[in-house]
């Protein structure tokens, strides 16, 4: 053990021009020395651990991956809180412009008519809330995760009333996707996103 220390070494010129320190001794602890210097040489216990922290990361990195389903689905949120722009524009100032666009419901036309000023007040609490959605899916704000569940089961609801009560049909269409989005929206890679976000 005396002799892993250079401190004190005798020159060479000492009695019988032996050093402290043999040229083995060094050459041995040089080896030592490579060995723990590399990674594939570690003890197995050291070794075991450092892929359990390397397989940690990798998963939290994974986790805090924003899905592509979620960029869709934030993206969709902008489209619908655009739409929901031109329609409530399109409420303030009947007969305008973006009157035409009605054609493709006029139904729908006519019953947010009768309803005056609260149909325009609807669009924009419906036109914040999907850009709130839109801002926070994008962030992975377990907060939006929560609000696009709900807007997107209001809207179910809406569908399935409008069928049952045959308001209008075509709301049909719009049911399993729905169902589809809500589906995707539950299942646990997208949960640990937002949870993971959420941590951060």
């Amino acid at each position: 053990a005396w002799g892993s220390s250079s401190v004190g070494r005798a020159p060479r010129s000492q009695c019988g021009g032996q050093e402290f320190d043999p040229p083995l001794l060094h050459q041995l602890n040089q080896q030592v020395t490579a060995r723990h210097c590399s990674p594939f040489l570690l003890p197995l216990p050291i070794r075991y651990q450092t892929d359990q922290n390397r397989r940690r990361r990798d998963n939290e990195s994974a986790k805090n991956t924003r899905p592509l389903g979620v960029t869709a689905l934030s993206i969709f949120f902008v489209i619908a809180t655009a739409i929901t722009l031109i329609a409530s524009i399109s409420l303030l100032f009947p007969g305008g412009f973006l009157e035409p666009l009605w054609r493709l419901n006029p139904r729908g036309r006519a019953g947010l008519g009768a309803i005056g000023v609260w149909a325009i007040i609807l669009f924009v609490f419906i036109g914040s809330a999907c850009a709130l959605a839109a801002i926070g899916l994008w962030r992975g704000d377990r907060w939006a995760y929560a609000m696009a569940i709900v807007v997107l089961s209001m809207n179910l609801l809406g569908d399935i009333v409008n069928v049952v009560s045959g308001s209008e049909s075509r709301a049909a269409i719009g049911i399993p996707i729905v169902i589809l989005i809500l589906a995707y929206l539950l299942t646990q890679s997208v949960r640990d996103f937002f949870q993971s976000s959420s941590e951060l």
